[in-house]
């Protein structure tokens, strides 16, 4: 969705821009993956930064974590949002 009158490029999805056929975007391997590394930084959101934490909302064990952190390139920022629990 978007607001503007006209959609220009920079408002398309990063599949789109980058061009090439859909399929090659949606395999079930690429939608997984997608869907995993967002669960994982929502996790690490929620969390505050602590990894403990997220694995734990995650329902998977630190160590795996830190391998699927790598995996995907995210970065962890401590904060304060979640420490309260939410």
């Amino acid at each position: 969705l978007y607001a503007g009158g006209r959609v220009g490029a920079l408002q398309l999805p990063p599949e789109v821009q980058q061009g090439g056929p859909a399929s090659d975007s949606q395999t079930l391997q690429s939608r997984v993956g997608r869907l995993e590394r967002d669960a994982i930084a929502e996790a690490l959101r929620e969390a505050g930064g602590k990894k403990v934490r997220a694995a734990a909302l995650l329902g998977i064990s630190r160590p795996t974590l830190d391998k699927k952190i790598e995996e995907y390139g995210l970065a962890v920022e401590r904060g304060r949002r979640g420490e309260d629990g939410r």
